[in-house]
């Protein structure tokens, strides 16, 4: 998907997931301020989104994509949250951050596109706090919203259906559960949570 069509899909038939995938998040985590890193933020919505809710949280908006980070800066000047936002570039096999140093590490969407997905969970946990949380997969918030996206990426996008459930289908979830099995992380979770596939863990 090049980038103008990724435009498209995040800022217009996604854009209701965001809010809702923020809330629940913090709800679940309980985590309220520190550092917050969005790995693959893309156009930065989702670290943005959980920004506006916690005023006394840093997030830092990381990406491989330099085009998407020029996006995500953009939004996150609009969206008056420069003070406590930023934007790092790099790759989430070799995160350019401290060990213990994120309270919360967040993503949405990025990890069924990594090469090597072990090395980057393993990359996440190094940098987590000692009882700081992952928050990573795919998800749409609800059953309502996923439906809604569902509807409207049918038609942008004939193959969606197909190339959701090869990554959210139980075949992803079998991935995740073996791909967990061979990282450093012995306590975890693979959650059908906000009508998604997520990996969830604590530190």
């Amino acid at each position: 998907m090049n980038v103008k069509s990724f435009e498209h899909v995040v800022n217009n038939i996604f854009a209701p997931i965001y809010p809702v995938i923020a809330e629940n998040i913090i709800n679940e985590t309980g985590i309220t301020r520190g550092v917050c890193i969005d790995v693959g933020t893309g156009f930065g919505n989702l670290g943005l989104e959980l920004a506006k809710l916690t005023p006394d949280i840093e997030t830092i908006l990381f990406d491989l994509s330099d085009e998407m980070l020029k996006e995500a800066q953009q939004n996150c000047v609009r969206m008056m949250l420069s003070d406590r936002v930023r934007i790092q570039q790099g790759n989430v096999e070799q995160l350019p951050f401290e060990d213990n140093m994120a309270d919360l590490i967040i993503s949405r969407g990025s990890i069924f596109f990594w090469d090597d997905q072990v090395k980057g969970v393993n990359e996440i946990y190094r940098v987590l706090k000692p009882e700081g949380y992952a928050y990573i997969g795919g998800g749409f918030g609800n059953q309502e919203l996923l439906l809604q996206v569902s509807e409207k990426m049918e038609e942008h996008d004939p193959e969606w259906k197909n190339d959701r459930k090869k990554r959210a289908g139980e075949k992803g979830y079998v991935h995740f559960e073996n791909m967990m099995k061979q990282t450093d992380i012995s306590h975890y979770e693979v959650s059908r949570k906000q009508a998604g596939l997520w990996i969830i863990f604590k530190k």
